[in-house]
């Protein structure tokens, strides 16, 4: 009985919702290149938990005449918007250890806008999103029901990868693929709902900002850049964006985001003015995204992109198990009485593929 709840739960869940999984699943696997078209274009990568902030701002000064902002991508790399000596201004990735500039940051194609409004909104706007998050939400409870069918079909959890014996290619494959694919799927699902969530404003938000009226400790040493200690010991990689003081008035601070807080950073002697740390919702928020899009791993996009075409299998496949299975339970035996038979035999199947063998055998009888 209750394998029979989650099998049609399943099977109502996923023909609910597998147009829009259909369009998302295709979008997706789209947009799981973008990550790969960005590492093979942009400059090679410099592992920056190994350069301090210090160092990258001090290499900047002695190259530049005014520094406005920078931040790090995703994908590890860094930008800055820079004025040079000759007074022009450029906006382009830069080498953290050199100051040097690389080129100008890499526009985003297209057509990968083009497949992100489809992916989120289906150009309906807020209706749109409304239905892609429903249906992913969908996804979750699809995903649910599939891992207690599969335990159930395998025979306990602690079968899960144990051989599969059907040999039927879409059953077996549509289980094969259901093992590897579970988790990042599952991933796919959980942070599209909470994405959509925020999309919404259903995900509250604590807005705390940093206190500019504070004034610095006057009787701190002065100190170069890369020797304050805040700056010395503050890793690029922790590092999302830096806004660079207008002057240099002791009061114009530096204001740093990083992936944890946000600080206010005296310019000549390091003093950390003030701090604020980020809520949990805006690391969520983070981690959901870069889960979601693959963007700060190649390799992950990767995966992603074959979760998006396991989706694609798992609808087909189901709807080919679906209808193999659907006439097999239309088999109808002209049975004679129960006061005229010799033996009564109970007939019941999972599959429906056993009223086959009971019409056989009732017509051998």
């Amino acid at each position: 009985m209750i394998t029979s709840i989650y099998r049609y739960s399943h099977l109502v869940l996923a023909a609910i919702s597998s147009l829009f999984l259909v369009v998302a699943a295709i979008t997706g696997l789209v947009l799981s290149t973008e990550p790969i078209f960005y590492d093979l274009k942009q400059p090679d990568k410099i592992d920056l938990s190994e350069i301090s902030l210090g160092q990258t701002i001090h290499k900047l000064q002695q190259e530049y005449d005014e520094l406005i902002t920078l931040s790090t991508t995703s994908q590890g790399l860094v930008l800055a918007d820079v004025v040079t000596k000759e007074g022009t201004s450029v906006t382009g990735y830069i080498n953290p250890k050199t100051g040097m500039f690389l080129g100008d940051e890499i526009t985003r194609p297209s057509i990968y806008n083009w497949f992100t409004n489809l992916h989120r909104s289906l150009f309906l706007k807020s209706i749109g999103r409304g239905f892609i998050g429903v249906s992913t939400f969908l996804l979750i409870l699809i995903i649910v029901s599939g891992i207690f069918l599969l335990a159930q079909r395998q025979g306990g959890f602690s079968k899960w990868f144990s051989s599969i014996k059907d040999k039927e290619f879409h059953k077996k494959y549509h289980v094969i693929l259901s093992r590897w694919l579970l988790i990042p799927i599952l991933i796919i699902a959980i942070t599209g709902v909470y994405l959509s969530l925020k999309q919404f404003d259903l995900i509250p938000v604590e807005n705390q900002s940093l206190d500019w009226s504070l004034s610095p400790d006057e009787e701190l040493p002065l100190e170069t850049i890369e020797n304050q200690v805040f700056f010395k010991t503050t890793t690029l990689d922790q590092v999302k964006e830096v806004n660079f003081p207008f002057s240099s008035d002791p009061i114009d601070y530096y204001e740093i985001y990083l992936k944890e807080k946000s600080v206010l950073v005296a310019q000549h002697t390091g003093e950390v003015i003030d701090q604020v740390e980020n809520p949990f919702t805006a690391l969520v928020s983070y981690y959901s995204t870069i889960f979601h899009t693959g963007s700060a791993s190649p390799l992950w996009s990767v995966i992603l992109g074959i979760s998006c075409i396991g989706i694609l299998y798992f609808i087909i496949s189901g709807c080919v198990i679906y209808w193999k299975r659907r006439p097999k339970k239309n088999y109808k035996l002209e049975l004679s009485s129960a006061q005229d038979s010799e033996y009564i035999v109970l007939v019941g199947s999972e599959s429906g593929s056993t009223y086959a063998f009971a019409k056989r055998s009732h017509n051998n009888s």
